[in-house]
């Protein structure tokens, strides 16, 4: 074979490796890398429980499954190089069945997808200490339906800015934007930085609560306090936006500039505040029949028990 042949074979062989290393899909699970075709389960050290991957269909399924880090010393990041899932997979779905947990110090990183979605009526408990419970890395969208994701972050002092779910940078300055869809599902966070890079939020069938005298700051992607510090808990339920419908009750409620006031209520009853855009502000149960709630001017729609009415205040 003369010198011009060998580049050009050479030269064949670079492109194609360049080409299968780029398009070449991959998981990582529990730091187990798997390439290219696939279908079975995934078993193995920090893996209890049932996980099962079918490359074909962009499917990865949990049921009842743990993954658990080394149980190594923290003081200098522990575990810190420890993947309990990493998705490389365009369009790929996670089906969540039973309740599933992961148990590390950083959580799943999404890497150059356009969208993954989760669903199954499942849940997913995320706790963490380091980095983002969910990292999106070029990645469009992520969408939570009909399942329930928690994410709880252990605080450490020498990693004290941990967040719920991250974009990078350079997500956000892709044209498409990282987008969070949340449909029916449950979302609830505990950490110093709930969202970040989240360019856009949509909800479906689910609203946002809003813990008393806090409200949700759509530029910053926060919920502030009455004092403008950012409340370290988000919470996304599932249920309907709209407000309830307004039935003939047995108590009384009226409204003035200091709140709502509500006469004759039946002890133990589950009390709960719409605002005008049906976003829950207040869920407690009546402890006494008489009493106060301080709110804001506006309209509310004030639910004991299954009775419910509009209330004015100004």
């Amino acid at each position: 074979m003369d010198m011009k042949k060998q580049v050009l074979l050479f030269i064949s062989i670079f492109m194609f490796s360049i080409t299968m290393s780029v398009s070449a899909a991959r998981i990582v699970v529990a730091d187990q890398t798997i390439e290219g075709p696939y279908q079975g389960t995934i078993a193995g050290p920090g893996i209890e429980g049932y996980i099962y991957y079918d490359s074909g269909n962009k499917v990865l399924i949990m049921n009842n499954a743990t993954i658990n880090a080394p149980d190594v010393e923290e003081d200098h990041y522990g575990y810190w190089h420890f993947i309990p899932l990493l998705i490389e997979e365009t369009d790929i779905t996670v089906k969540l069945l039973g309740d599933n947990v992961i148990n590390s110090t950083n959580g799943i990183y999404f890497n150059k997808i356009s969208n993954c979605t989760f669903y199954g009526g499942g849940s997913l408990t995320i706790n963490i200490s380091h980095d983002a419970g969910i990292n999106a890395y070029d990645v469009g969208r992520i969408s939570f339906s009909n399942c329930s994701i928690n994410i709880n972050v252990r605080y450490v002092l020498t990693y004290p800015l941990v967040y719920g779910i991250s974009a990078s940078s350079r997500t956000q300055n892709e044209e498409n934007h990282f987008q969070l869809c949340i449909n029916n599902a449950d979302l609830i966070i505990h950490s110093s930085c709930c969202l970040n890079g989240v360019t856009r939020l949509q909800l479906i069938d689910c609203f946002l609560y809003e813990p008393f005298g806090a409200y949700f700051n759509p530029d910053s992607m926060t919920i502030l306090n009455t004092n403008n510090t950012i409340c370290p808990d988000l919470q996304i339920l599932s249920g309907h936006v709209g407000v309830p419908t307004i039935e003939e009750n047995t108590w009384r409620v009226w409204g003035n500039a200091s709140g709502i006031h509500v006469e004759d209520a039946e002890v133990g009853l589950c009390l709960d505040v719409f605002n005008i855009l049906g976003q829950n502000t207040q869920h407690s149960v009546v402890q006494e029949g008489n009493f106060e709630i301080p709110l804001r001017p506006g309209v509310y729609i004030v639910k004991i028990g299954n009775h419910s009415q509009k209330v004015v205040v100004n």
